[in-house]
């Protein structure tokens, strides 16, 4: 009886082992094949399951499988295989916060932008101060319904 109980678990033991073996072997393949997923593949399945944010970068994450998205100042992580958008911060084993430094980087290139657009507003009519301030409001030099609207509010 004792050596029938043995050899039960021996058994048992080998057929779990196997069975282990095969789940590993078969995850592997399953992870290769989410590598080889271009960003192309990701752009795709990120508009069918979110159309309606406007992003305008996708790149890989520190994370394998995930990908961050980026929408003006703001950062998503999306993981393509499960159509899920993640909102949060992504910190490395040294609490070194990887999706701040990021979010540095992007608010960096966007000032940047900001400042080149800034150097070709008409800046004709406007008066500096001697600070170095601005004398007259922006909107003054505005092409849109701003100068309007504070000229129509006055006369009310």
């Amino acid at each position: 009886m004792k050596k029938k109980i043995l050899l039960s678990m021996i058994m048992l033991t080998a057929l779990l082992w196997c069975v282990s073996a095969a789940n590993a072997a078969s995850s592997a393949k399953s992870n290769t094949a989410s590598d080889a997923v271009s960003i192309s593949d990701v752009e795709k399945k990120l508009k069918e399951s979110f159309p309606d944010i406007k992003f305008d970068s996708i790149n890989q994450s520190p994370i394998k499988g995930i990908y961050e998205v980026t929408e003006g100042r703001r950062i998503y992580y999306f993981a393509p295989n499960e159509s899920m958008l993640i909102m949060g911060q992504i910190m490395d084993k040294t609490k070194k916060n990887l999706t701040a430094i990021r979010m540095q980087e992007i608010t960096a290139k966007a000032d940047e932008v900001t400042a080149r657009k800034a150097k070709d507003l008409p800046l004709d009519n406007v008066e500096i101060g001697d600070s170095g301030a601005v004398e007259k409001p922006l909107s003054s030099i505005c092409q849109c319904g701003v100068r309007k609207l504070q000229q129509t509010n006055v006369k009310h």
